[in-house]
């Protein structure tokens, strides 16, 4: 048996609104690969605060369990602090440790 040409278009149709999203695999691994580079970034600049990495750390383990969502919250996270560190960095603020009292 065959089914009509609109029956199909409607099964493709359902299919597609059913289906995850396939930007869905990559944002979360985009957004990470943006923090990295933020992180880097501030590194470079000697500006890195320690919560950005250890944000960065848990963006990378939560990509690597599958938790796409965690995975782009600790990212952005990561990205905003290294953001303020170098922020920070740019207006004089005690952002290194070879600054003297």
């Amino acid at each position: 048996m065959t089914l009509p040409y609109r029956c199909l278009s409607c099964f493709g149709l359902l299919a597609a609104l059913t289906a995850p999203p396939v930007f869905a695999d990559t944002a979360a691994a985009d957004r990470v690969a943006a923090a990295e580079a933020a992180v880097r970034e501030a590194e470079a600049s000697q500006a890195l605060w320690t919560t950005a990495a250890t944000q960065l750390k848990e963006a990378r383990a939560a990509l690597a369990a599958g938790k796409k969502e965690e995975a782009i919250r600790h990212a952005d996270e990561a990205a905003e602090l290294a953001r303020l560190g170098l922020l920070q960095r740019r207006q004089g603020g005690p952002a290194t440790a070879d600054r003297t009292p």
